[in-house]
């Protein structure tokens, strides 16, 4: 049985279902057919008994009306003071007068019943004061050998017709479920080699439907993930290229400082000023490890809590205020209402001290710097340079940095900022956009 196909165990299984259910309701029948057979006649022969008796309570003998009382083997005789006064059944035999011997009355025969075919019953009926006695006596037509008899004849047939269509049932029912089967395995034979087109519509069926719903809903996730790790990988991909590039250019910068001052080679007789360019690109490349191990420790952990933002706009902008003051940017910050943000309060303070890192970067002198919170969205609206080129759909990528950078810089930025605030707010589902108008760039977070 374990080596057989699912197609043929479904046909073996069938038709021992239907052979089973044909024998157990076969020796059912066999049972109880004769007993009910003999309480049906039974309650027919009350009925009748019934249909007299109200006869002559309410028209007394009328032979009218016990006539239409008289059916096939049912016998009935009425009593008055012992005498006869009426039958069902009256056979009038031939008269012949050599046999007369003087009495002219006829002849009746009364047909006899045996005890084990009959029913019978006796009982007293009164009619305007008179007293009738009635007895009844019924054959029975179908008897417990009959019917015993009968489905003998008929159980040969039973079993013959019953075998045939539970085989020709069994074999379509085994393969209406196999060819299903059969498809569900082409279709995963197909999705393994990524050659299959997912339907993602759904079809209403049983329960092979629904897997096969299921197998196409499973397969077009799986798809969709694909794509997203494969996107991953590309943006690691160019990531580490990124990084590899910002660290290898210092490299060979203070490797060539150096090297130059060992060999004593003319324009690196300044120590102060190698050595000063030496640290500012170390501090660089501090800053470029520091942004990364921050990324990372985002990326990996995804911690829980709410924060208030105007509380932590505050603190940011204290952070930056000497920034802001050698600039002469004006800040104004207006808060038409509370916002509750369910995020980190330290991942939150990262995505704020990039924003406004990059707002004391790129607002020119004498800008302004808004920042509006209200219940839909938190808004930070800043001044940038005229005819300025920036392009909203790249700025969010890694490595991407403005060449305006001021001349007093400690050391250069890696344009890491916008795209740790956007893995920041992807992370935690917050939905955010920017754009550049009138001068003016802004950079909206939504609840």
């Amino acid at each position: 049985m374990k080596k057989l196909s699912i197609y043929w165990k479904t046909v073996v299984v069938s038709i021992t279902i239907i052979l089973v259910t044909v024998v157990s309701l076969f020796i059912v029948v066999s049972i109880l057919t004769p007993y009910l057979t003999q309480e049906i006649q039974k309650e027919r022969f009350n009925e009748q008994i019934e249909a007299i008796q109200e006869s002559i309570e309410e028209n007394g003998i009328n032979t009218d009306e016990l006539e239409k009382l008289i059916e096939n083997n049912l016998y009935f005789e009425i009593y008055e003071n012992g005498e006869m006064i009426y039958n069902s059944i009256t056979i009038e035999v031939a008269y012949n007068p050599e046999q007369n011997n003087g009495n002219d009355e006829n002849s009746f025969v009364i047909p006899s019943f045996m005890d084990t075919d009959t029913l019978e019953h006796e009982e007293e009926v009164i009619y305007q004061g008179n007293a009738y006695d009635l007895f009844v006596t019924k054959t029975i037509t179908f008897t417990m050998n009959e019917s015993t008899m009968l489905l003998n004849k008929i159980l040969p047939y039973f079993l013959i017709i019953g075998s045939i269509a539970a085989i020709l049932l069994s074999i379509i029912y085994a393969r209406f479920f196999s060819k299903k089967i059969k498809r569900l395995s082409t279709i995963m034979d197909k999705m393994k080699e990524k050659d299959y087109k997912p339907n993602n519509k759904k079809i209403d069926g049983d329960e092979l439907q629904r897997l096969e719903n299921d197998v196409n809903s499973l397969y077009s996730q799986l798809l969709e993930e694909i794509t997203i790790v494969n996107k991953f990988e590309e943006e690691r991909q160019l990531f580490l290229r990124g990084i590899t590039h910002e660290l290898k250019t210092p490299i060979m910068a203070m490797g060539v400082t150096i090297e130059g001052i060992l060999a004593k080679v003319d324009g690196y007789d300044n120590y102060e000023e190698a050595l000063n360019d030496c640290y500012q690109e170390l501090q660089s490349m501090s800053n470029l490890v520091n942004e990364i191990l921050d990324l990372a420790k985002i990326q990996s952990v995804k911690d829980v809590g709410t924060i208030n933002v105007s509380e932590a706009i505050d603190k940011i902008l204290e952070i930056y205020q000497f920034s802001f003051i050698d600039k002469h940017i004006s800040v104004n910050k207006n808060q038409m209402s509370e916002m509750q943000l369910t995020i980190p309060e330290n991942h939150f303070n990262k995505v704020l001290s990039n924003i406004i890192s990059n707002v004391t970067k790129y607002t020119p002198e004498h800008g302004k710097f808004d920042i509006n919170i209200d219940d839909k969205c938190l808004r930070f609206v800043n001044t940038v340079q005229a005819n300025t080129d920036i392009k909203v759909d790249k700025i969010f990528d890694a490595f991407v940095t403005s060449d305006s950078l001021d001349e007093k810089e400690l050391y250069k930025s890696h344009g890491l900022g916008l795209y740790i605030t956007s893995s920041i707010l992807k992370q935690y589902h917050i939905n955010y956009k920017c754009w550049v108008e009138d001068n003016f760039f802004y950079f909206e977070i939504f609840l």
